[in-house]
């Protein structure tokens, strides 16, 4: 029978642990835990403080009580402890199978701390921590002569028999699914339904309603969740039910339609906005979103028709991306992304220019449907239509060109605009006003190519590269073209400046006012090859953040809580993340300001050193701001300097005697403005090399009277190396002992399960417990 006591009233706030009683002897009735019922809430009780005070394992989410009437369900803690522990003794034992138990073993530690004991009799068991197989693995004395061991062997204890049945705990006397029936149990008697959380009470030879419940409430759907929906795993085509969505394959990537039911989880009709998918006269109509928020799994597709049927709507979807399956009734939300409509016509004016300039429809030779040559008078009127249009004056048909998704020149093809299915919109430009025939590219006269293309990069958004390239007349197919290419790239809103992205060896270079007015005559040699690297140069992401090759160039990761000016006491001793101070005694000041650090370096430097797996042999540019002096690899390098790095060696950047921040070490031999990566990103990359946890909570299991071990724990990141390991750990709650030194670390790439010593306790000794360590793998 459950044990009770209710004795007084209690008095407990929202959101406290602390519930204090007026009438009671919880300490004097010997109360040790159980779940304290006040009307239709619950919790689980961690503590009896006194008669009148006891606290809560969680705050208290149910309603205030002021003098309030209550049950409290004694040992019920207790007795989860105990299951606890069962179960840890219980994974120990599978793991013992056949031959050694745990107190035959003698002594533990690595194979060299063995030879300690080469004088112990016959038949002492010596295990070994550190062997090369991994596993914990043990030796025994063949004989009493000195060193003569037997081994190694796998460490096994010998399979027991099946122990009774344990009496039932003191919690619920009865759990099931669903109401209770009235046949079971005796007045009373508990009940929990284990789905809906509800627990009842036997009165009268009836269960009744709930008398309480131990599940919270259900927490709010997260930030703009979309259309709320519910998965179903069902794939025929039919109505799916109200609040349901399915497809017609079990495997989403495969999937060609959605069935989606017409009205949400909520029964809000959501028709209009189903039939509206599809709105847009472009072939593709936008993109669909999928997202589960609690495992946080999104699948993508594009939406190309909308069939509405009775009851739901078929939406025909292509190009999947994303999380393949979803369990059956899984809670979902529906997000879509319109597409702009498909450009069509001719354009009479661009940027107020009308006449000069005109949109020709057409076919570029091997070009797709989208494309079309703008023609212009001169050099000059094509550059201010097409190269200082704002994005507020583009047209319908420019609009729709970017809805393309572009190829970019691959290495292959001789041509840098490649004349490919999807390439995007084109113009082509002859100076004189004539000699355009159309095709591309053009075997003779001088012309311009305006080119808007739309790529991926590895940033999750798709941005567009405009690049303007001038021929000289010469055969551009040949091998060394006489080309001057100019460039911009499309971020998520607006269109960035002008910039050269590719130098021709010692030729001069034109500047943009040339560009601009047509006066830049002078041959630019270059190859294909040279051109794909300044294209692929774009699609990294435009600018620093993607092709930086320092880590943390804001200054503003500080896992190890550096304070500026603090001196150093070591040479080489790491500030802030991935930054060093080279000579022992010296320091960096730093101030943070909009986002980055400005870094005083001292006169013996502040360095990086870049790990030589993310170099590729070639010619590299480093800039920066400020006053600070700098050195590759020991070799003084000027602001916006270029230097030849060999790929897969290791590179040392230095800052000395001045200021200098967000420094920029890129590809290439002209610096471009700095572009930061995202803070979680950045911060991914740091605890590559170093990472460090606090308080981590987990499970110990004692193995012997003098070793303990916790729970595996991985890193955020996997390191560069095996990292070097500093760990502590402390007995928080349940079984008993005092955590000493760390004795094995156990570490790897990927994460670490380590051994401590222990006081007290014995084998089989179980309790939880937190853990704080530091791993360091810097070059």
């Amino acid at each position: 029978m459950t044990q009770r006591y209710s004795d007084g009233t209690v008095t407990v706030s929202n959101g406290s642990t602390t519930v204090t009683g007026s009438g009671t002897a919880w300490e004097v009735a010997l109360v040790a835990g159980g779940i304290l019922f006040v009307g239709t809430d619950a919790a689980v009780i961690e503590e009896v403080v006194s008669d009148t005070e006891l606290t809560l394992t969680r705050p208290w989410t149910g309603d205030p009580a002021t003098n309030a009437s209550y049950d409290i369900v004694l040992d019920s803690a207790e007795a989860a402890r105990t299951i606890i522990a069962n179960r840890q003794m219980a994974d120990i034992v599978a793991r013992i199978n056949a031959g050694i138990a745990l107190d035959d073993i003698g002594a533990i530690g690595t194979l060299a701390q063995r030879d300690d004991y080469d004088d112990e009799p016959q038949g002492f068991i010596f295990a070994v921590t550190d062997d090369a197989s991994g596993d914990l693995v043990v030796y025994v004395k063949a004989s009493a002569t000195n060193g003569d061991w037997a081994g190694p062997f796998a460490w096994r204890g010998p399979a027991g028999q099946q122990g009774p049945q344990g009496p039932r705990g003191d919690g619920f006397d009865y759990t099931g699914q669903g109401t209770p029936s009235d046949s079971i149990g005796n007045d009373g008697d508990t009940y929990l339904d284990t789905d809906t959380g509800d627990t009842y009470v036997k009165a009268g030879g009836t269960w009744g309603s709930p008398s309480g419940s131990i599940r919270g409430p259900q927490g709010v759907d997260g930030a703009d969740p979309g259309i709320f929906m519910t998965f179903d795993t069902a794939t025929a085509d039919a109505d799916p039910g109200a609040g349901n969505f399915r497809a017609d394959d079990s495997d989403l990537s495969a999937a060609t339609e959605l069935y989606v039911s017409k009205t949400n989880r909520g029964g809000s009709d959501v028709s209009a906005w189903l039939l509206a998918l599809d709105d847009s006269t472009s072939a593709v109509k936008g993109t669909l979103t999928i997202t589960d928020p609690d495992s946080e799994a999104q699948t993508t597709f594009d939406v190309t028709g909308v069939t509405d049927a009775t009851g739901y709507v078929k939406v025909t979807v292509s190009n999947h991306g994303g999380a393949t399956a979803y369990p059956d009734e899984t809670p979902i939300g529906l997000m879509f992304s319109r597409t702009g409509d498909a450009g069509t016509g001719a354009v009479s004016s661009v940027n107020g220019k009308s006449g000069a300039v005109t949109l020709v429809p057409g076919d570029l030779g091997a070009g797709t449907v989208g494309e079309g040559v703008f023609e212009a008078d001169t050099q000059s009127d094509a550059w201010t239509a097409l190269g200082e249009v704002p994005e507020a004056n583009l047209t319908n048909a420019l609009a729709a060109a970017l809805s393309y998704t572009g190829l970019l020149y691959d290495g292959v093809n001789n041509s840098i605009d490649i004349d490919q299915a999807g390439a995007g919109f084109k113009g082509l430009v002859d100076p004189d006003g004539a000699g355009n025939s159309g095709t591309f590219p053009p075997e003779t006269a001088s012309f311009w190519s305006i080119s808007v293309e739309n790529q991926h990069s590895t940033d999750p958004l798709i941005r567009t590269v405009m690049r303007a390239v001038k021929y000289s007349n010469s055969d551009p197919d040949a091998t060394e073209q006489h080309v001057s290419v100019w460039a911009r790239y499309r971020g998520n809103t607006t269109w960035g400046p002008w910039s050269r992205v590719l130098t021709s060896g010692n030729l001069p270079q034109a500047t943009q006012t040339e560009m601009e007015a047509g006066t830049e005559t002078a041959p630019r040699s270059m190859s294909p090859a040279n051109v794909a690297q300044a294209i692929a140069a774009l699609a990294s992401g435009g600018g620093g953040g993607g092709r930086n090759l320092l880590i943390n160039p804001l200054g503003t990761i500080n896992q190890r809580g550096y304070a500026s000016g603090a001196a150093t006491s070591g040479a080489n001793e790491y500030a802030i993340d991935r930054w060093r101070v080279v000579v022992s005694g010296q320091s960096m000041a730093f101030t943070v300001n909009n986002g980055y650090a400005t870094i005083v370096a001292p006169a013996g430097g502040v360095e990086q050193v870049i790990d030589g797996g993310a170099i590729l042999s070639g010619d590299y540019v480093l800039s920066w701001e400020g006053t600070a002096t700098a050195t590759v690899n020991g070799n003084a390098v000027t602001n916006g300097g270029k230097v030849t790095l060999t790929g897969g060696s290791d590179v040392t950047v230095r800052f000395s005697g001045g200021t200098f921040a967000k420094p920029l070490l890129e590809p290439g031999d002209t610096p471009t403005d700095f572009d930061a990566r995202h803070p979680a990103q950045e911060l991914l990359l740091c605890q590559r090399y170093y990472e460090e946890g606090t308080n981590l909570n987990g499970i110990y299991v004692q193995y012997n009277a003098s070793y303990c071990r916790f729970n595996r724990v991985g890193f955020k990141a996997t390191k560069r190396v095996s990292p070097t390991m500093t760990v502590s750990g402390t007995r928080v709650g349940g079984g008993s002992g005092t955590i000493d030194s760390l004795f094995n670390p156990n570490e790897d790439a990927d994460g670490f399960a380590p051994i401590f010593s222990i006081s007290g306790g014995a084998s089989g000794n179980v309790f939880v417990g937190t853990i704080t360590f530091t791993a360091d793998a810097e070059l």
